[in-house]
């Protein structure tokens, strides 16, 4: 489990908010995830596309409105945000 520190995620989700994820849980289209980046950053998004090679993204609180597309070398971890206590 892991708990919102800040309001960097919000309306979605919000300081205090708990997130139960899964690094085993097997990841579609639609899902909620986090992602952890080679450079150390933490992404929260919803898939839109994964291949072997590239997983496209919708971030789930968007600056710019893009999308993220990461190459697997990109990618240092994945989870699927299972659950979240509001």
């Amino acid at each position: 489990a892991i708990e919102v520190a800040d309001d960097t995620l919000a309306p979605l989700y919000r300081a205090g908010d708990v997130l139960v994820v899964s690094p085993t849980a097997q990841v579609r289209r639609g899902d909620r995830v986090l992602v952890r980046t080679t450079d150390g950053q933490l992404h929260a998004a919803e898939v839109l596309r994964q291949t072997v090679r590239r997983t496209a993204l919708r971030p789930l609180c968007p600056v710019n409105g893009e999308q993220m597309v990461l190459t697997s070398d990109q990618i240092s971890g994945l989870v699927r945000v299972l659950w979240a206590r509001q």
